[in-house]
């Protein structure tokens, strides 16, 4: 029997819940995060909660007599405005922004000339706004815009570059037409943004340091 591994950043901390095929809960593990300034987030921290937290999971499902290879699917749920510049090795180039920060109003400035009306980009705490800001402030030269989950998920498989309908919605991916809208340029850079997959669909395969870290299959 497979198992399935839920793994949800929150606020406050991190959880895992990991599933039989039946969904029923076979165990679960929480860790906290370490502190963090709240204007310059550092998004490793946010790996590091995480990472301890599977290390806890790892340990109950042993405790119970289950190994972690049984998992066969991993799914990443974060706050999806919150979100890191990184370079291609997946290290943050900027500090990390949460959902909540507002306050970018010469962001909201630029966006308002190119997005139709009403449009969730626009405002002044809106996620692309928060991007832009990121953008402006980049320490080195960025290869992706990552969203907690995809940040996570990235450091899971070792690369980086994908993101969910979830997750990019409100950075102003449409998901009835599959794209980014065609203004996107005039805000940042295109490159940064995401490959996006449908909600669940499979992205990749853990990368091999996390399966010998962590037991994964």
């Amino acid at each position: 029997m497979t198992l399935s591994l839920g793994i949800d950043i929150g606020t406050s901390g991190v959880r895992t819940a990991v599933l039989d095929e039946s969904g029923n809960l076979v165990s679960m593990a929480r860790a906290a995060h370490l502190p963090m300034d709240p204007g310059a987030i550092d998004a490793t921290l946010w790996w590091d909660a995480v990472a301890g937290c599977l290390m806890a999971q790892v340990t109950e499902l042993r405790a119970i007599g289950r190994d972690p290879a049984e998992i066969s699917g991993i799914a990443v749920d974060g706050t999806s405005g919150s979100m890191v510049l990184t370079d291609a090795d997946l290290q943050p180039v900027s500090r990390a922004l949460m959902y909540n920060s507002k306050g970018f109003d010469a962001e909201a400035a630029v966006i308002a000339r190119y997005a139709p009306v009403p449009h969730v980009t626009r405002g002044a705490n809106s996620a692309l706004a928060r991007a832009m800001r990121l953008c402006s402030e980049a320490i080195a030269r960025p290869a992706h815009l990552l969203h907690q989950a995809d940040f996570i998920a990235a450091r899971l498989m070792g690369r980086g570059g994908f993101s969910d309908h979830s997750n990019v919605l409100k950075t102003g991916f449409d998901p009835e037409t599959g794209a980014w809208p065609d203004w996107i340029d005039r805000a940042i850079e295109p490159s940064l943004l995401p490959t996006v997959y449908a909600v669940g669909k499979p992205v990749g395969a853990v990368a091999p340091k996390c399966v010998k870290r962590f037991g994964f299959s």
